[in-house]
């Protein structure tokens, strides 16, 4: 049971974690900003990082900002500074017994992570993605919201998924892999492995020149 929360961020995704978090009944304490504060967001204080550290030391803190170098610096300056950082799973996820979940990941409402998945540290997971069997995704990666990923997919670290893509399967002995640092354009259809550091984009998705 989730009872104190400050989350790390002030921007859009912040906002969507901030009312799922009240809806699993935790209290809000406060949104992170490092450049301005003092002012309420969605009737909830933003405070510098050590004003809240100060004011609510028992507190769990979540990081939701979008942007994959962003979080992963977060995350570090966090854990080094021995605060608890918190995952969080909406009770309107559907999550296979078999799955495994790591880490700091978020996994927001309407999804479903099926049998056998692995989701490694600081993963998110957006509004209505689906996951199918025996997918393997890396640290830091963000699947937007409505992704679809087929069965027997491994996807790298620092991948960014985008809204509405979709993942072709692979098989036990093959499994389709999106390499590390893969950026995968909106609406997207991958149907083959990616290279490391590529963007693809399209229908099928094809590397973005």
């Amino acid at each position: 049971m989730i009872s104190k929360a400050i989350i790390y961020g002030a921007g859009g995704h912040a906002r969507e974690l901030h009312f799922q978090l009240q809806a699993e009944g935790a209290s809000v304490l406060a949104f992170i900003d490092d450049f301005r504060s003092g002012f309420d967001l969605d009737s909830t204080p933003v405070l510098s990082r050590d004003d809240a550290r100060i004011r609510f030391p028992d507190a769990n803190w979540y990081i939701a900002i979008g942007n994959i170098a962003g979080r992963k610096t977060v995350l570090k300056k966090l854990r080094d500074l021995g605060l608890t950082v918190g995952s969080f799973i909406s009770s309107r996820a559907l999550i296979s017994p078999s799955a495994t979940i790591c880490g700091a990941a978020q996994i927001f409402a309407n999804t479903v992570v099926s049998s056998g998945v692995r989701l490694a540290d600081n993963v998110i997971v957006n509004f209505g993605s689906v996951i199918s069997h025996d997918v393997r995704i890396g640290s830091n990666s963000f699947l937007a919201a409505n992704v679809t990923i087929a069965g027997h997919v491994d996807v790298g670290d620092d991948v960014w998924l985008g809204a509405g893509s979709v993942v072709r399967n692979g098989t036990s002995g093959n499994p389709l892999r999106i390499g590390n640092r893969v950026t995968v354009g909106a609406s997207a259809c991958v149907v083959g492995d990616v290279v490391d550091g590529y963007t693809v984009i399209g229908v099928p998705a094809k590397k973005k020149d």
